[in-house]
Protein backbone atom coordinates (compact mmCIF):
# COMPACT_ATOMS: atom_id res chain seq x y z
CA UNK A 1 0.00 0.00 0.00
CA UNK A 2 1.06 3.63 -0.51
CA UNK A 3 -1.54 4.84 2.06
CA UNK A 4 -3.93 4.09 4.66
CA UNK A 5 -7.21 5.20 4.80
CA UNK A 6 -10.21 5.59 7.44
CA UNK A 7 -13.87 4.43 7.00
CA UNK A 8 -15.44 1.87 5.13
CA UNK A 9 -16.66 1.42 1.92
CA UNK A 10 -20.53 -0.28 1.95
CA UNK A 11 -21.92 -2.84 -0.06
CA UNK A 12 -24.80 0.00 -1.68
CA UNK A 13 -24.91 3.72 -1.50
CA UNK A 14 -21.96 4.86 -1.96
CA UNK A 15 -20.59 7.56 -3.94
CA UNK A 16 -16.86 7.85 -4.09
CA UNK A 17 -15.45 11.41 -5.44
CA UNK A 18 -11.53 12.13 -6.32
CA UNK A 19 -10.91 16.15 -6.27
CA UNK A 20 -7.57 17.74 -7.31
CA UNK A 21 -5.92 20.57 -5.27
CA UNK A 22 -8.28 23.04 -6.79
CA UNK A 23 -11.48 20.58 -5.38
CA UNK A 24 -11.92 20.03 -9.38
CA UNK A 25 -13.57 16.74 -9.58
CA UNK A 26 -11.01 14.49 -11.27
CA UNK A 27 -13.82 11.45 -10.92
CA UNK A 28 -16.35 9.74 -9.29
CA UNK A 29 -18.05 6.53 -8.68
CA UNK A 30 -21.23 5.86 -7.18
CA UNK A 31 -23.23 3.50 -6.07
CA UNK A 32 -27.18 3.68 -6.71
CA UNK A 33 -27.99 1.33 -4.85
CA UNK A 34 -25.35 -0.81 -6.47
CA UNK A 35 -21.51 -0.70 -7.23
CA UNK A 36 -21.81 -0.53 -11.06
CA UNK A 37 -19.40 -3.49 -11.36
CA UNK A 38 -17.52 -5.85 -8.61
CA UNK A 39 -18.60 -9.21 -7.15
CA UNK A 40 -18.98 -9.70 -3.52
CA UNK A 41 -19.76 -13.20 -3.68
CA UNK A 42 -16.62 -14.34 -5.44
CA UNK A 43 -14.65 -11.31 -3.87
CA UNK A 44 -13.97 -9.75 -7.64
CA UNK A 45 -13.37 -6.49 -7.61
CA UNK A 46 -14.76 -3.51 -9.53
CA UNK A 47 -12.09 -2.18 -12.74
CA UNK A 48 -12.15 0.87 -14.92
CA UNK A 49 -12.33 -0.18 -18.50
CA UNK A 50 -10.61 1.92 -21.27
CA UNK A 51 -14.01 3.98 -22.07
CA UNK A 52 -14.10 4.96 -18.28
CA UNK A 53 -16.95 2.39 -18.12
CA UNK A 54 -16.77 -0.08 -14.91
CA UNK A 55 -16.32 -4.52 -15.28
CA UNK A 56 -16.16 -6.67 -12.86
CA UNK A 57 -12.38 -8.06 -12.53
CA UNK A 58 -11.83 -11.36 -14.15
CA UNK A 59 -9.51 -12.21 -11.17
CA UNK A 60 -10.51 -12.93 -7.42
CA UNK A 61 -8.82 -10.56 -5.55
CA UNK A 62 -7.99 -7.64 -8.23
CA UNK A 63 -5.07 -6.45 -9.79
CA UNK A 64 -4.10 -4.52 -7.16
CA UNK A 65 -0.81 -2.05 -8.71
CA UNK A 66 -1.34 -3.61 -12.33
CA UNK A 67 -3.07 -3.21 -15.10
CA UNK A 68 -6.73 -4.06 -15.06
CA UNK A 69 -7.77 -7.42 -16.52
CA UNK A 70 -9.42 -8.00 -19.52
CA UNK A 71 -10.56 -11.50 -19.52
CA UNK A 72 -7.36 -12.59 -18.29
CA UNK A 73 -4.27 -10.96 -15.95
CA UNK A 74 -1.55 -9.19 -17.44
CA UNK A 75 0.99 -8.79 -14.63
CA UNK A 76 2.97 -5.75 -15.60
CA UNK A 77 6.60 -6.71 -16.16
CA UNK A 78 8.47 -4.66 -13.06
CA UNK A 79 5.39 -3.28 -12.11
CA UNK A 80 5.13 0.16 -10.73
CA UNK A 81 7.35 1.29 -8.01
CA UNK A 82 5.85 0.66 -4.44
CA UNK A 83 6.06 3.52 -2.01
CA UNK A 84 6.63 3.66 1.27
CA UNK A 85 3.33 3.32 3.43
CA UNK A 86 2.03 6.53 4.62
CA UNK A 87 -0.08 6.57 7.31
CA UNK A 88 -2.72 9.69 7.37
CA UNK A 89 -1.56 11.97 10.16
CA UNK A 90 -4.19 14.79 11.73
CA UNK A 91 -1.28 17.15 10.49
CA UNK A 92 -1.05 16.62 7.48
CA UNK A 93 -4.88 17.66 6.50
CA UNK A 94 -6.13 20.24 5.13
CA UNK A 95 -9.15 21.98 7.26
CA UNK A 96 -11.41 22.06 4.30
CA UNK A 97 -13.19 19.45 1.82
CA UNK A 98 -14.15 19.67 -1.40
CA UNK A 99 -17.89 20.70 -1.62
CA UNK A 100 -19.67 17.97 -3.39
CA UNK A 101 -22.74 20.21 -4.18
CA UNK A 102 -23.08 21.11 -8.07
CA UNK A 103 -20.44 19.00 -9.17
CA UNK A 104 -19.71 19.45 -12.65
CA UNK A 105 -19.06 16.72 -14.62
CA UNK A 106 -15.75 14.72 -13.90
CA UNK A 107 -12.65 15.36 -16.16
CA UNK A 108 -11.05 11.81 -15.91
CA UNK A 109 -7.95 13.22 -15.98
CA UNK A 110 -5.17 13.24 -15.15
CA UNK A 111 -5.55 10.48 -12.64
CA UNK A 112 -8.49 8.53 -12.19
CA UNK A 113 -10.46 5.78 -9.63
CA UNK A 114 -8.54 2.52 -11.46
CA UNK A 115 -10.09 -0.29 -9.06
CA UNK A 116 -12.16 -0.50 -5.79
CA UNK A 117 -12.49 -3.67 -3.95
CA UNK A 118 -15.59 -2.48 -2.19
CA UNK A 119 -16.66 -6.20 -0.74
CA UNK A 120 -13.55 -6.80 1.32
CA UNK A 121 -11.83 -10.15 0.60
CA UNK A 122 -13.08 -13.93 1.74
CA UNK A 123 -10.63 -13.75 4.69
CA UNK A 124 -12.32 -10.25 5.70
CA UNK A 125 -14.83 -7.55 4.93
CA UNK A 126 -12.20 -5.13 6.70
CA UNK A 127 -9.75 -5.83 3.58
CA UNK A 128 -10.68 -2.76 1.18
CA UNK A 129 -8.91 -0.65 -1.08
CA UNK A 130 -9.02 1.68 -3.23
CA UNK A 131 -6.73 2.34 -6.45
CA UNK A 132 -5.86 5.85 -8.26
CA UNK A 133 -4.30 5.67 -11.84
CA UNK A 134 -2.53 8.36 -13.44
CA UNK A 135 -3.29 7.48 -17.23
CA UNK A 136 -1.16 11.06 -18.36
CA UNK A 137 2.64 11.17 -19.52
CA UNK A 138 3.23 13.26 -17.01
CA UNK A 139 3.96 13.15 -13.16
CA UNK A 140 0.93 14.33 -11.52
CA UNK A 141 1.32 15.53 -7.43
CA UNK A 142 -1.48 14.12 -5.08
CA UNK A 143 -0.35 16.78 -2.98
CA UNK A 144 -3.73 18.10 -0.96
CA UNK A 145 -5.71 16.05 -3.28
CA UNK A 146 -8.82 14.41 -1.31
CA UNK A 147 -11.01 11.55 -1.99
CA UNK A 148 -14.71 11.63 -0.46
CA UNK A 149 -16.65 8.69 -0.11
CA UNK A 150 -20.50 9.10 1.39
CA UNK A 151 -23.31 6.45 2.54
CA UNK A 152 -26.72 7.52 2.30
CA UNK A 153 -27.52 5.26 4.61
CA UNK A 154 -24.68 5.26 7.60
CA UNK A 155 -22.77 8.66 7.63
CA UNK A 156 -20.50 7.23 10.48
CA UNK A 157 -18.30 4.71 7.61
CA UNK A 158 -17.90 8.23 5.71
CA UNK A 159 -13.94 8.21 4.18
CA UNK A 160 -12.30 11.18 3.81
CA UNK A 161 -8.96 11.12 2.75
CA UNK A 162 -6.39 13.57 2.04
CA UNK A 163 -3.74 12.38 -0.31
CA UNK A 164 0.27 12.66 0.50
CA UNK A 165 2.69 15.01 -0.54
CA UNK A 166 3.57 12.08 -3.07
CA UNK A 167 4.10 12.18 -6.91
CA UNK A 168 2.54 9.16 -9.14
CA UNK A 169 4.36 8.94 -12.43
CA UNK A 170 2.96 8.65 -15.72
CA UNK A 171 1.19 5.41 -16.37
CA UNK A 172 1.56 4.07 -12.94
CA UNK A 173 -0.40 3.34 -10.08
CA UNK A 174 -1.48 4.85 -6.39
CA UNK A 175 -2.78 2.01 -3.50
CA UNK A 176 -5.12 2.80 -0.63
CA UNK A 177 -5.73 0.16 1.55
CA UNK A 178 -8.20 0.74 4.40
CA UNK A 179 -6.56 -0.89 7.62
CA UNK A 180 -3.19 -2.58 6.05
CA UNK A 181 -0.84 -3.45 3.91
CA UNK A 182 -2.18 -7.09 3.98
CA UNK A 183 -5.69 -6.04 1.95
CA UNK A 184 -4.35 -6.54 -1.89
Amino acid sequence: ADFIYTGTLNNSNETLHLFNASCALMDEIIANPDWPAGDNKNKKTMERKTDFGWQTSANIGGTPKRENSSGYIFDQTGGAATAPLIQQSATSTPQTLCSQNNLSPPSYSPVILNEVAWMGSASSSADEWIELKNISASSVSLNNWQIIGRNTQNSENNIEVFLPSQNISANSFFLLERTNEDSA
